[in-house]
């Protein structure tokens, strides 16, 4: 593997632990800006989605011979919540996440364009998901891929402000980069 280039792959069982570990390396960051007890169910989640089977893919990025990144790619849904809100049927990406020393190495846009291409291949026309202000790299990182907000399935959880994205897998230069 040559230096600089980001590999995608599956993540398997035996990988877990590692993802587990970049995980919680990649989020403590807002342990500092949420309520102690925010952060201790955020932390949980982040664990259960790791450790559960609910997820289409489950990849991780390899950066210099080192697991860089992980995100979630959560198969569609037909959720009642989902089909009030028009999306069922639509991928949606989870707990994307980058090692703090592998960040601006285009480790998540890889991981993002991976995603898109497994819903396009699939048919799927929208690739959704969700972050906040804190989250304001991850915002700007979004937006400059094409991702559109969507306030309507916007909502408050906790007190932080949870925006929605949506990404045209139609018209998107993320799979022709």
């Amino acid at each position: 593997m040559g230096t600089g280039q980001v590999i995608i792959r599956e993540t398997t069982a035996s990988d877990l632990p590692e993802i587990e570990s970049l995980l919680l390396d990649a989020y403590v960051q807002y342990a500092q800006v949420l309520p102690e007890e925010v952060w201790s169910g955020y932390r949980e989640d982040i664990l259960y989605n790791a450790r559960s089977s609910e997820a289409w893919h489950k990849l991780h990025a390899v950066y210099e011979n080192k697991v860089a990144g992980s995100v979630f790619l959560f198969g569609p849904s037909l959720s009642e919540s989902d089909i009030e809100k028009r999306r069922a049927g639509a991928p949606f990406v989870r707990l994307l996440a980058v090692h703090p020393s592998a960040r601006g190495k285009g480790v998540a846009t890889a991981l993002l364009q991976h995603c898109a291409r497994l819903s396009a291949d699939q048919g799927k026309d929208y690739l959704y998901l969700n972050t906040s202000d804190m989250m304001s790299d991850a915002v700007r990182l979004y937006e400059n891929l094409g991702f559109e907000r969507i306030p309507e399935f916007e909502r408050n959880n906790s007190g932080i402000w949870i925006k929605s994205y949506k990404l045209n897998l139609q018209t998107t230069r993320l799979l022709h980069a």
